[in-house]
């Protein structure tokens, strides 16, 4: 499945990976339920799990501390993806979500070809029963997924369900 963008005319987003699912996984419709625009800006698609179980809370702040605009940010945790759109520079924007085992986020510059991906594994504490205040933040030619709060460990793959960003080629 991929993602294709279209603003005022405009191409903004062309042949995104979202989903990669073959013969032995559900339909992309039933993994993605109530896709819907949570913003202007910003589509969610799926739940936190689809197994019954319930992700952690947490803050997301994401910030684009570049003077470039982002094309799109996917960002991932469980089966649940948001896709923040046009994301201007120097923006900021504060959401409330779930996550569950990890985030993942890749980004696009706007008129580059230029990607981005980072990806965490969130270690909490069996009892903790506090938000994760977490951040995603595009500085310079990188993006970071960061917390004040201990627990975050790198990871490699961005998404059960796809291919890291050095892979989609192939698709």
């Amino acid at each position: 499945m991929f993602l294709n963008v279209y603003r005022d005319g405009r191409t903004r987003t062309v042949h995104k990976l979202l989903y990669t699912g073959d013969f032995l996984d559900g339909d992309f419709r039933d993994l993605y339920l109530n896709p819907r625009f949570r913003s202007e800006d910003i589509y969610e698609l799926g739940e936190v799990m689809n197994d019954g179980s319930t992700g952690r809370p947490g803050n997301l702040r994401i910030v684009n501390a570049t003077q470039k605009e982002v094309s799109y940010l996917l960002i991932e945790t469980g089966w649940y993806k948001l896709v923040v759109l046009d994301f201007k520079a120097g923006a900021t924007a504060d959401l409330s979500l779930q996550y569950s085992g990890g985030l993942s986020c890749q980004a696009q510059f706007a008129n580059s070809g230029q990607r981005l991906a980072s990806a965490v594994s969130i270690v909490d504490t069996s009892d903790s029963k506090e938000s994760r205040q977490l951040s995603i933040i595009v500085r310079g030619g990188n993006v970071a997924i960061e917390s004040p709060q201990p627990g975050l460990r790198p990871s490699h793959c961005c998404a059960s369900d796809r291919p890291d960003p050095e892979h989609e080629w192939l698709y």
